[in-house]
C-alpha cells in the first residue's frame, strides 16, 4: 500500500506520523513536542489537510527558536507533512530569520498557539527557501529527497531522463503549462522543452522553437515573436524546487527527439478509445523502474547489443470463429474481421483459440522476430490463466518478473468491469530450460491508480477446472423447446442450440466459461437453453449440479476477481454440503425452472414439466395434482441442516401465499400460470405483482430472506475452503 492510501485511512496524527515513518524507513528516531525528531531532521505532522505548510513551518521554527535560545542540537533539516501535501527546507536558510536581534519574532505562548504576526513574518520569509509535494502526484519524490537529504547531507533535486521524461511533462503541465496564459495546448512540449532546456538563465540549445525568458525578474516563454506570462509562478516555483535543470548532457538530444511522443494531458483527440490514464502510465514506468533498474532505455540495448524491452499496449481485437465472421452477442460485444487471418494467426495452428487474439499474435510474432526480448505489456489476464489459452501457455517461454492489474474502469471507453495487466516478462525462446506460468502476483490498483494490496493469478491444467467435473449427458433424439428465460421460447428457429433432450433428464443447466465474469449467466431451466453452454441436470449427476451452480453464485463477481477460474474440489464434501447447495439453488433466483402449457415455437405447440418442486400438493394448498414428486422424493431421504431446514420453512409459506389466491390474467398470461406445478420463478413473480398491485395484503419476503441469507453466508466460505477458489 502506498505512502498516500495510508494517509488516506489515518484516523489520528499518530497514525499520519506511523505512515510517514515507515514509507521513509526511519530508525532511529523519537516522539515528543516535536512530532518525529531524527538526528538530520524535525518532522511537524498533522491529521488533516487544512493547516498551510507555512503554518506548520511556523509551529516548527518555534521549536528551533527555543533550541537555538537554549544552545540545544538543531537537525540540519527541518520536514511539515500531512495527508495531502509535505514539504522539506535546509535549517541554515532559517537561520537569519531567527537570529535576527533587532526585529525578534513574537511566537505566542506555545509552539501550536503561534501569533498571527509570528505567521506573517514567517511566511514573508520562507517561501523562497522550502521545496514542497503533494503527495498523490509526487510521493515518489518526496521519498527521494528525504533519504537523500540524510544519506548525503543536502536536497536534491529529482533529474529528468530518457525513463521518466512522460511523467515529468505531464506534471509540468499541470503545474506550470496551464498557468501560462494564452498559450494553445499543442504547444505546451515546445515550451516544456524551452523550460527544461535551461539552467534558469542560458539555453542548452541555440534551435530551440521556443525560449525562456525572464521579465521584471519571473519567467516568460516566447514562442513565434509572442511573449507567454504565468497567471500565477507559485506552481513555477515548486515544480523547480522539485526537478533538476538542465537534464544530463549525456541524455538531452535523446530527449529532444521525444518531442513529438509528448501529448498535452488534455488532448483527447490522440487518445483513441482505451486511452491509458496518465497516473496508470506513471505506475507502469515506477513499475518498469523497480523491476528491471534505471536506464532501460531501448536505444542503447541497441547499440550495445543488449536484450530487448518491449513495451506495448496492443490494440485489441478478438474473432468470434475460426474462419472470423462478425458474430455480435447479447452482450453488444465486437468481433473483429479479419484477426484470425492475418499472417501471424498462420503461425498458430497449434495453439488454438489464442489466434483468434489479436494481442496474443503480438507476443506470438515477438517470440519468433525478437525471441529474447524483455516484454511490458497492458492486456487483459487471458493468457495467463484462461481455459482456451492453455495451449499458448505451454509454448511461450517467459519468466514473469512483476507487474500490477488496474480496474478497467481506469480506461476510457471499455465497458465491462475486469483487471488490466501491466505484466513484465523475461522470454527465451531459444532456450532449453522452460519456463512455466504457474502462479504469479501482481500489485492491486484501484481506478484511481491507488495500490490496494495484492493479487495472486493461477495457471491450473484443463482437468483440474470445475467446468470438467461432471460428466456431460448426450442428448437424445426427443424434441425439447429452446427456451431463452424460465417461460419465454427463443424467437429464433435457424441454428438453434436446446432442441433436444436426454434420457433422464430433469432440466438443463446454463453454464458458460468457467470464471467469475460468466458466474451471472448460470440458470437451471425446465427446457433446452437455446444457446451454447449448457448441459442436462440428471438424477445422476443432481448433487454435482446443484454444487456447481451454488458455488458459481454464491460469490459476488467484482472486477479483481472477474478472471478467477473454477476448480475442482480439493477437500471431500460432505452430505451436508450437498445438501446445503441444492436447497440453496432451488431457492435461488437463477432457479428458472418452471411448468407451462401452450408454449408456441417453431409452428408447434409445447408443455414444460417442473421437476423441482421441494413439497407435496398438501403440505401447499395446491388446487390440483403435480405432474412430477422428483424432488419431493429426491429428499425424502436426506438429513437437513438447521439452515437448509429454516429455507424450506419460509420457502413453504411463500408457496403457501401463492395458492390463496388467484392472480389477475394479465399477471397468468405473462407468467404462463396455466398449471400447478409452477416454479419457484413463476412463484416470486406473482407474489411481487400481488404486492406492487395494492389490492392485496402485501405478502413478507423478510423472513424467507433472512434464513437464505443466513444459509449463503455459511457456504459462503466453504466456497474457498473445499478448494472452489483459490483466495
Amino acid at each position: 500500500m502506498s505512502l498516500y492510501q495510508k494517509l488516506q485511512e489515518a484516523k489520528s496524527e499518530e497514525d499520519v506520523k506511523d505512515a510517514y515513518i515507515k514509507a521513509l524507513g526511519l530508525k532511529s528516531y523519537s516522539k515528543n513536542l516535536i512530532d518525529i525528531q531524527t538526528k538530520e531532521i524535525w518532522f511537524e505532522a498533522k491529521d488533516t489537510a487544512k493547516h498551510s505548510t507555512y503554518a506548520m513551518f511556523t509551529q516548527l521554527l518555534h521549536y528551533v527558536q527555543q533550541s537555538l535560545n537554549e544552545g540545544e542540537y538543531i537537525p540540519p533539516f527541518l520536514v511539515v507533512m500531512d495527508t495531502q501535501k509535505a514539504a522539506i527546507m535546509k535549517t541554515t536558510d532559517a537561520l537569519p530569520l531567527l537570529s535576527d536581534k533587532k526585529q525578534p519574532i513574537k511566537w505566542g505562548k506555545s509552539a501550536s498557539g503561534y501569533t498571527q504576526e509570528a505567521l506573517d513574518v514567517v511566511s514573508a520569509y520562507i517561501g523562497t527557501y522550502f521545496v514542497s509535494f503533494k503527495i498523490q502526484t509526487h510521493e515518489a519524490e518526496f521519498i527521494n529527497t528525504i533519504k537523500n537529504a540524510i544519506k548525503n547531507g543536502d536536497i536534491i533535486r529529482t533529474q529528468i531522463t530518457p525513463d521518466n521524461l512522460k511523467q515529468v511533462f505531464d506534471k509540468w503541465v499541470l503545474m506550470i503549462g496551464m498557468e501560462i496564459k494564452g498559450v494553445a495546448k499543442e504547444d505546451y512540449a515546445l515550451l516544456f522543452f524551452a523550460d527544461i532546456m535551461n539552467d534558469g538563465t542560458v539555453a542548452t540549445h541555440d534551435n530551440l522553437p521556443a525560449q525562456l525568458l525572464h521579465k521584471d525578474n519571473a519567467p516568460v516563454f516566447m514562442l513565434g515573436s509572442k511573449i507567454y506570462e504565468l497567471g500565477n509562478k507559485e506552481g513555477n516555483r515548486q515544480f523547480w524546487a522539485i526537478y533538476h535543470r538542465p537534464p544530463k548532457s549525456e541524455y538531452r538530444d535523446y530527449l529532444l527527439e521525444r518531442r513529438d511522443t509528448l501529448i498535452p494531458i488534455e488532448e483527447r483527440s490522440f487518445k483513441g478509445a482505451y486511452y491509458t490514464p496518465l497516473n496508470v502510465v506513471d505506475k507502469a514506468y515506477n513499475k518498469l523502474t523497480e523491476t528491471l533498474g534505471n536506464n532501460w532505455g531501448l536505444r542503447k540495448d541497441i547499440a550495445e547489443g543488449k536484450k530487448l524491452l518491449v513495451l506495448i499496449n496492443p490494440p485489441y481485437a478478438e474473432a468470434a470463429t475460426k474462419d472470423n465472421t462478425v458474430v455480435t452477442g447479447d452482450d453488444n460485444s465486437e468481433n473483429k474481421l479479419g484477426v484470425s487471418k492475418t499472417r501471424v494467426a498462420k503461425l498458430m495452428d497449434k495453439q488454438g483459440y489464442a489466434a483468434r487474439e489479436l494481442f496474443v499474435q503480438f507476443l506470438v510474432r515477438i517470440a519468433n522476430e525478437i525471441p529474447t526480448a524483455t516484454i511490458a505489456m497492458f492486456s487483459k489476464l487471458k493468457y495467463v490463466n484462461a481455459p482456451n489459452f492453455e495451449k499458448f501457455r505451454e509454448d511461450w517461454n517467459s519468466k514473469y518478473l512483476g507487474g500490477f492489474v488496474v480496474d478497467s474502469k481506469s480506461f476510457d471507453g471499455l465497458k465491462g468491469n475486469f483487471p488490466i495487466g501491466f505484466l513484465i516478462w523475461e522470454t527465451n525462446q531459444e532456450a532449453k530450460k522452460r519456463y512455466r506460468i504457474i502462479e504469479i502476483i501482481t500489485d492491486v490498483l484501484n481506478k484511481n491508480a491507488q495500490p490496494i494490496g495484492e493479487k495472486h493469478f493461477y495457471n491450473l491444467p484443463n482437468a483440474q477446472l470445475l467446468s470438467n467435473w461432471i460428466k456431460r449427458t448426450k442428448a437424445n433424439d426427443v424434441d425439447a423447446i429452446p427456451l431463452k428465460n424460465a417461460v419465454s421460447p427463443t424467437t429464433n428457429i435457424k441454428d438453434v442450440r436446446g432442441t433436444k433432450w436426454a434420457d433422464g433428464a430433469i432440466a438443463s443447466m446454463i453454464c458458460p466459461g468457467n470464471d467469475l465474469q460468466h458466474t451471472s449467466l448460470t440458470a437451471l431451466l425446465s427446457s433446452g437453453y437455446c444457446s451454447a453452454g449448457g448441459f442436462f441436470v440428471t438424477d445422476k449427476n443432481l448433487w454435482q449440479a446443484a454444487i456447481v451452480f451454488s458455488v458459481r453464485r454464491l460469490i459476488k463477481p467484482t472486477w479483481l476477481n472477474d478472471r478467477d477460474q473454477f476448480l475442482q474440489p480439493t477437500k471431500p464434501l460432505s452430505e451436508e454440503f450437498k445438501n446445503d447447495c441444492l436447497i440453496w439453488m432451488l431457492f435461488s433466483g437463477s432457479n428458472l425452472t418452471a411448468s407451462a402449457n401452450n408454449l408456441k415455437w417453431n409452428d408447434k405447440t409445447w408443455s414444460i414439466v417442473n421437476h423441482f418442486i421441494p413439497y407435496t400438493e398438501a403440505e401447499v394448498n395446491a388446487p390440483e395434482r403435480f405432474e412430477s414428486d422428483f424432488m419431493v422424493q429426491y429428499l425424502s431421504d436426506k438429513i437437513l441442516s438447521k439452515e437448509a431446514q429454516d429455507v424450506l420453512a419460509d420457502g413453504k409459506k411463500l408457496w403457501q401465499a401463492y395458492f390463496a389466491r388467484t392472480d389477475v390474467h394479465t399477471v397468468r398470461d405473462e407468467l404462463k400460470l396455466n398449471r400447478a406445478d409452477v416454479g419457484w420463478y413463476q412463484i416470486r413473480k406473482a407474489l411481487q405483482a400481488r404486492n406492487s398491485s395494492g389490492d392485496f395484503a402485501p405478502v413478507s419476503f423478510k423472513p424467507f430472506e433472512e434464513a437464505y441469507k443466513a444459509l449463503t453466508e455459511k457456504l459462503q466460505p466453504m466456497v474457498y475452503e473445499l478448494g472452489f477458489l483459490k483466495s
